[in-house]
């Protein structure tokens, strides 16, 4: 199992909720829901959202099908605000919309890679937090995870006060999650302090088969 931090006590501000990425359509798992496929005791959706509520996150799903099911694992579910699959970007804007009047950031977490680094959130939490200044071009925090070279731009932490910003962006055919981390200049925060595994996905069979042995060891 590759190397995790401890998952300690550490408390996210009360501003700030936690989203996992569900919705896609699983064109590489042949068309399977892969935040419903097994982990552990759970599902790869459930194991995300539990890892973040250890760590005291209040945390929301992102599904655009099978919403009963996904609400059994015992987390309030968002969908899309727009129809048809859109790409997490579209994921995030509603996640954004849903967060106003409740927290001023939004984390989001693919349920696809279950060995993030237990201090992901924090860390980026606290450089979209410092990226938040008046005098940027677009003010709004916004942060996402690199490992090396390596972008992983499902990672992150954005203001709420994007959501606007970000709607103009897929109205005008904006879907590209690197196009709009340039668009708005975020900031990335680098995890090449853990072992690379930690961002390996479950994209197919054969890579979820490859992770879940990975965990047993």
């Amino acid at each position: 199992m590759p190397d995790q931090a401890p998952a300690d006590a550490r408390i996210p501000p009360a501003n700030a909720i936690a989203l996992v990425m569900a919705g896609g359509e699983g064109r590489r798992m042949g068309g399977i829901d892969k935040g419903l496929l097994p982990w552990a005791t759970t599902t790869l959706a459930g194991h995300a959202a539990g890892r973040l509520a250890a760590l005291r996150w209040s945390v929301r799903i992102s599904a655009n099908r099978f919403s009963q099911q996904y609400a059994a694992l015992g987390y309030p579910v968002i969908a899309d605000r727009r129809a048809g699959f859109n790409g997490p970007l579209a994921a995030l804007e509603a996640g954004l919309y849903a967060a106003k009047g409740h927290a001023d950031f939004l984390l989001a977490v693919p349920c696809d890679t279950p060995f993030f680094p237990a201090d992901l959130p924090e860390r980026l939490l606290g450089a979209a937090v410092a990226h938040h200044q008046p005098g940027r071009a677009v003010s709004g925090g916004a942060a996402f995870a690199r490992h090396g070279e390596d972008l992983h731009p499902v990672f992150c932490v954005l203001s709420v006060a994007l959501a606007g910003t970000l709607t103009r962006f897929l109205d005008d055919g904006g879907r590209r999650m690197r196009d709009w981390w340039t668009a708005i200049d975020a900031e990335s925060v680098d995890f090449s302090d853990y072992a690379d595994l930690c961002f390996a996905n479950a994209n197919t069979p054969a890579a979820l088969a490859a992770l879940q042995a990975q965990a047993s060891t």
